[in-house]
């Protein structure tokens, strides 16, 4: 099972790794988007336990973001609120896992 501690680090790469892609030229494809939130999936093994139901629901946040923010990549359409929207969550998990 992953401590917090690990969960944090993993957040923190998450979430600096958005941030890189949403910055970069030239912009961020669906593929690497879709790579990012796989790193969010559930390690092998996983169980939910109600002492880390702030992290998991933070976690399953931040993947759905990503997934939703590849989704409207890979279609062309307006995808500035998705940024938005998935950087929140990955940070909402960096804080859930402090």
């Amino acid at each position: 099972m992953m401590t917090h501690f690990e969960d944090h680090g993993l957040a923190q790469t998450v979430h600096h790794e958005l941030e890189q892609l949403r910055l970069r030229e030239p912009p961020a494809t669906a593929e690497e988007l879709a790579a990012l939130a796989r790193k969010a999936d559930e390690p092998p093994g996983w169980q939910p336990r109600n002492s880390r139901k702030k992290v998991d629901d933070a976690r399953a946040n931040t993947r759905l973001a990503i997934n939703e923010l590849a989704e409207r990549v890979s279609t062309n359409l307006s995808s500035s609120v998705f940024w938005k929207i998935a950087l929140d969550r990955a940070w909402a998990w960096v804080q859930a896992a402090e």
